[in-house]
């Protein structure tokens, strides 16, 4: 059953995933094919918002390091 959501919803759920996946396996060892499996969309999705592996990576390690910084600056 195919779930729709928003476009934002949706590059946020790839973000996410991405980050666990990278932390925990790396991104040698981290497909595109892995992280949209995890989530249970196809691969072309991911390509819909992020043009490459490399891209994806980079959004990643910008959203996880805003997150640290959130979380540093709270009090």
């Amino acid at each position: 059953m195919r779930i729709s959501k928003e476009p934002e919803e949706r590059k946020q759920e790839i973000l996410e995933t991405a980050i666990k996946l990278f932390s925990v396996n790396g991104f040698e060892k981290t497909s595109i094919s892995d992280i949209a499996k995890e989530i249970g969309i196809a691969q072309g999705l991911c390509y819909r918002y992020f043009p490459s592996k490399d891209v994806l990576f980079q959004s990643a390690i910008n959203e996880y390091s805003n997150i640290l910084v959130a979380n540093m600056t709270k009090i």
